[in-house]
């Protein structure tokens, strides 16, 4: 996570030919965080309702969770499992997603593209944010893994009832017990939604926001077939990291640099 931000803040300032401290950037994103959480106590009656569709998706395929993980499992190949580990995976960890990003912005500044600019900006933004966000739902949740073999119904954090001190942190060291939300699939979304609201903001064709979205899809659906996660998993991160990145998208509190 370390690396994450310390690459946001250098893909933040490089437009500058001398190094600055990036408190505007810090004290911005310091805003977009707060404003995460305010957002809805201001339309609390809009928030309870996407609130309730969200939740009701998100049940309604839980009760898919285990025949749809058994008809990934048929579908195993050799192919597969290669796309699926060399092509897929990466999309959803910080190396690839900050890279692609970090290669946008420099592209875009040589190239004096506003589009480039803004949306690799605000998608790493959006990523580190929801990357780190959605680590808090996770511990709360503590969900086995398909790979478990402890069935889709096996939570054992804090909201199914054991909440002492002690036992919150045995849950935070067993890491792999951090199925619900996917974290690759928040990352993907993350970033394929805030391109997708800039690519509009600046007309930009519509296969540019489809792609996105079609490259996080694909990363969702690997994640159920590689068997770290259950459907429900995926369908709660694209959820959490598409309400995040929109509401980045429309309210960054900080300015893009460009080259002087």
């Amino acid at each position: 996570m370390r690396n994450w931000l310390v690459l946001f803040l250098l893909i933040s300032n490089c437009g500058h030919a001398q190094w600055q401290w990036p408190q505007p950037i810090v004290k911005g994103g310091l805003q977009d965080l707060g404003g995460l959480f305010t957002q809805p106590l201001k339309n609390p009656k809009k928030a309870a309702i996407y609130f309730g569709i969200g939740s009701s998706v998100i049940y309604g395929v839980s009760r898919l969770d285990e025949p749809i993980n058994d008809w990934m499992v048929r579908q195993e190949t050799t192919s597969l499992n290669q796309i699926e580990h060399y092509g897929l995976r990466p999309f959803g960890g910080g190396a690839y997603a900050l890279t692609t990003m970090g290669s946008m912005f420099l592209i875009g500044q040589l190239s004096k593209n506003d589009f480039l600019v803004e949306s690799s900006t605000v998608a790493a933004e959006s990523f580190v944010i929801a990357s780190l966000l959605v680590r808090i739902p996770k511990h709360l949740a503590h969900r086995s893994r398909p790979y478990h073999q402890l069935g889709s119904n096996n939570y054992t954090g804090p909201l199914a009832g054991q909440n002492s001190v002690a036992e919150m942190i045995q849950f935070i060291k067993k890491h792999d017990y951090t199925s619900f939300p996917s974290g690759h699939t928040t990352a993907a979304f993350a970033i394929a939604s805030s391109i997708a609201y800039v690519a509009k903001k600046h007309n930009q064709p519509k296969w540019v926001a489809i792609t996105a979205y079609s490259i996080a899809g694909l990363v969702g659906v690997s994640r159920i077939y590689s068997g770290d996660h259950w459907a429900s998993d995926v369908v709660a991160g694209a959820t959490f990291s598409i309400f995040v990145s929109q509401y980045l998208s429309k309210n960054h509190h900080w300015q893009i640099n460009s080259f002087q």
